[in-house]
């Protein structure tokens, strides 16, 4: 382009069209940028939460690239404005002719006066005249969403939603004493462990999962992990279970209790103090094969035991096969004995084969006995195991009902206090209890599996020692509070199937209308 007068008015216009298109598009792509951020506002406002400053960035990237792509697509070259000075001016292709008579190698005296015509008519020309038609309709609507989104973007956190805060805030405080007690109680119970108890306890992988409990401020998934735990040492506890062999031991237990001479024997067994009665019984296998009667009183309390076993066909228990096979070992014992003393009557000695005989039956006693002495002692042992791991048992359902109980009148159940509830009256507890970590809620009784006597009573009753004690109504009032925070207790629980949480919430509905 040789002619310097065109080339500047061609660059002006183009300059000046390209600038009205970059205030167009700025408008139209505020208009996406607004819309967009009431858009994400709006989200926040109709959940009751606070708009997050930081996700308005999204819609003014998303804007942005929206007004780069158009203004690309829409920009003015050096021939699109060429044609529009034609047409705005209403030239009829004079600038454009000119443009393409100039790069023309052989020009002609016609060229010359047709560029020279170009140029003396864009001289006349105002370039003022390309005026900006401002999208007003457009600019009071962004007005609009940019106010809107300003006032929204100031209102502050619903009450419904300050309070879920609150709350979430006061579950992980909660959460987090809670996971230090278990952890805290967790070693105690620990240290107090056998070589062979910490073997199981390590083999079960429940201190590692005590350990990952996590702090969470999310009711549900808390309540979610201390259930979990609780069922994993359900199974635990379920695996080292002698059940089979208590019932057995329960059974010849009531035998010997009806017979004088092994009452006591019976009522120790009874009282699950199998490290005594295998003591016992141990004696016994000391002394078995001293004399006769040793052997028959020995052979009574074996025949009452057999005689339990009948009552347990369906046992597979190991010292129900030990009590029979001693029962037979006793028999050949007795008949080899009174052979021998037969022969020692009629003789005055006893013969080689039957002293062997009496050896290897009273060997086999010993054997047998011993088997089922053992048997004793590895219950006695296991339920201690057993009883240890209860109470980190009854620590999980102890933290669940924490956990249920925090958020009545703003405090929370100390499920982890130990009271000395006395039993007249109903549950007074010693003030030691207050020294917990926990602090007791009151007129609370959501226990998901009841602890007697534990804590400091709020109710009054009137004497039970004189057997006139009547319940106040404050009494029968708070019963019915407790009924109630049970079955909220229990429709809370995740691991409860639905349809028995509406069949259990009617039952109560419909009992304490």
């Amino acid at each position: 382009m040789k002619n310097k007068k065109i080339k500047q008015f061609i660059l002006s216009c183009k300059s000046r069209l390209n600038f009205h298109i970059i205030l167009k598009e700025i408008i139209y792509s505020s208009l996406i940028i607004l819309g967009g951020m009431l858009i994400i506002s709006l989200s926040f406002v109709f959940q009751g939460l606070k708009v997050n400053l930081q996700y308005l960035w999204t819609p003014i990237v998303i804007g942005f690239f929206f007004f780069f792509i158009r203004f690309v697509l829409l920009k003015y070259n050096n021939s699109s404005t060429v044609k529009y000075i034609d047409s705005f001016f209403d030239l009829k292709d004079t600038v454009s002719t000119s443009i393409y008579i100039e790069d023309i190698e052989k020009q002609n005296g016609f060229h010359s006066s047709q560029i020279k015509y170009a140029s003396e008519k864009i001289a006349t020309l105002d370039i003022k005249k390309i005026i900006f038609n401002i999208p007003k309709k457009s600019i009071y609507c962004s007005l609009l969403l940019l106010s809107l989104v300003l006032y929204l973007s100031s209102l502050d956190n619903s009450m419904k939603v300050k309070l879920a805060n609150f709350n979430a805030k006061e579950t992980k405080e909660i959460s987090a004493k809670i996971n230090e007690e278990i952890k805290k109680e967790k070693d105690d119970i620990e240290s107090e462990f056998t070589e062979e108890e910490k073997k199981a306890f390590q083999k079960s992988k429940l201190s590692k999962m005590i350990e990952a409990l996590k702090v969470t401020e999310n009711k549900k998934e808390a309540l979610k992990q201390y259930a979990k735990m609780e069922r994993e040492f359900q199974k635990v506890i379920d695996k080292h279970s002698m059940e089979k062999e208590e019932k057995l031991f329960a059974e010849i237990a009531n035998k010997f209790m009806k017979s004088q001479k092994s009452y006591k024997l019976g009522e120790k067994l009874s009282q699950k103090k199998y490290n005594d009665v295998a003591k016992e019984l141990s004696k016994l296998m000391q002394k078995n094969n001293s004399n006769l009667k040793n052997v028959e009183a020995l052979k009574s309390l074996t025949e009452k035991m057999q005689d339990a076993t009948t009552n347990m066909k369906e046992s597979k228990s190991g010292s129900k096969k030990n009590i029979n096979n001693l029962n037979k070992s006793l028999s050949k014992l007795m008949k080899s004995m009174k052979k021998g003393d037969k022969e020692a009557a009629k003789s005055g000695k006893i013969s080689d084969k039957t002293c062997s005989a009496i050896n290897k039956s009273s060997k086999e006693c010993k054997s047998t006995l011993s088997k089922l002495s053992n048997s004793l002692k590895k219950c006695d042992s296991k339920n201690k195991f057993i009883s240890k791991l209860n109470k980190l048992k009854k620590s999980m359902m102890k933290a669940q009902q924490c956990m249920l109980s925090k958020n009545k009148k703003g405090a929370f159940a100390s499920a982890f206090e130990k009271g000395t509830g006395k039993r007249k009256g109903v549950g007074k507890g010693t003030d030691n209890s207050k020294n917990n970590t926990f602090t007791k809620a009151e007129g609370q009784d959501t226990q998901l599996n009841g602890i007697k006597g534990a804590g400091e009573s709020t109710k009054s009753i009137s004497d039970a020692t004189t057997g006139s004690g009547v319940a106040s109504k404050s009494i029968s009032e708070s019963k019915n509070n407790n009924y109630k925070y049970r079955v909220e207790a229990f429709i809370e629980r995740d691991d409860v199937p639905e349809t028995m949480k509406n069949g259990v919430k009617k039952y109560f509905t419909t009992i304490h209308k």
